[in-house]
């Protein structure tokens, strides 16, 4: 397994100039599902859940905004739904974006961890952030996210 510090324009150099590895090669990338999990916060669309997560049993979550573990399709379902997920998306007066992104690659699957944001960017102290990770699973339709993991810093 090897840890790595990667950007978008990293990997987008990789496929382009047709690296072989195949985490790299592929259409999808563990950072591109990461963009689309921001994308759908963006959107807020429940539709996207769809997409981005393996659609078993065995996803797990751990919420920055409820206590305990999620566990399963449905529950992630759910609780994006309490979260004001709508199919076709909503308006959103917050936004979320996630920065500092180091991806560890395995075999196949990554894991991705960043430190996320939620509030107004414009704004000089988000409403909230703190340590994320995300594990994704290379699947035949791309990578899909197996795992979540939020935690808050405290306000200063």
């Amino acid at each position: 397994m090897k840890t790595v510090n990667l950007t978008r324009s990293v990997l987008l150099l990789a496929f382009l100039l047709g690296s072989s590895h195949p985490l790299v090669a592929q259409s999808q990338s563990p950072l591109e599902a990461l963009e689309q999990w921001v994308e759908m916060w963006a959107t807020h669309d429940l539709n996207a859940v769809d997409d981005l997560f393996r659609r078993d049993e065995t996803i797990t979550y751990f919420s920055s905004s409820f206590e305990g573990v999620i566990v399963g399709y449905d529950a992630v379902v759910e609780h994006h739904r309490r979260l004001g997920f709508v199919a076709g998306g909503a308006d959103s007066p917050a936004q979320l974006w996630v920065e500092n992104e180091t991806v560890t690659l395995s075999a196949r699957s990554a894991n991705v961890a960043a430190i996320w944001y939620f509030g107004d960017p414009d704004d000089d102290e988000p409403d909230q952030h703190g340590p994320m990770s995300m594990m994704v699973s290379k699947e035949k339709s791309g990578w899909k996210i197996v795992h979540m993991h939020f935690g808050n810093y405290p306000r200063e």
